[in-house]
């Protein structure tokens, strides 16, 4: 009788680099500039992940949440992908109408002068 051999599950999700749902938006060789509290931040993007001065970082996540303190969303942090800035269409100008004006008061008839004949 032959044994069965257990095949491995394999997850329906293969591990890559963290960054790799960023790097859709940002390729490597490119900087992501971003202002935050008055500081110019510049994000050079690597094959191996995003380099920020000294400091490499898997995921912009990470790094976004190292700059803020808080817990940030990467791609919404640098406005990338779907969170990406897009100029709002200008706004039609309301047309204003011009006040109506008051009517005058009837200035009365002028008093007609009497000739003595």
């Amino acid at each position: 009788m032959a044994k069965k051999v257990k095949k491995e599950k394999v997850s329906g999700r293969q591990p890559k680099f963290a960054g790799a749902t960023g790097a859709i938006f940002a390729k490597a060789g490119q900087v992501i500039r971003r202002t935050y509290n008055g500081k110019e931040i510049e994000v050079n993007v690597k094959a191996d992940g995003y380099h920020l001065g000294a400091k490499h970082y898997t995921s912009l996540s990470k790094l976004a949440s190292d700059l803020t303190g808080n817990s940030t969303n990467g791609l919404l942090f640098f406005h990338l992908g779907k969170y990406e800035l897009k100029e709002k269409p200008a706004k039609k100008a309301k047309k204003v109408k011009a006040p109506k004006a008051k009517k005058a008061a009837a200035a009365p008839a002028p008093e007609k002068e009497l000739v003595a004949a």
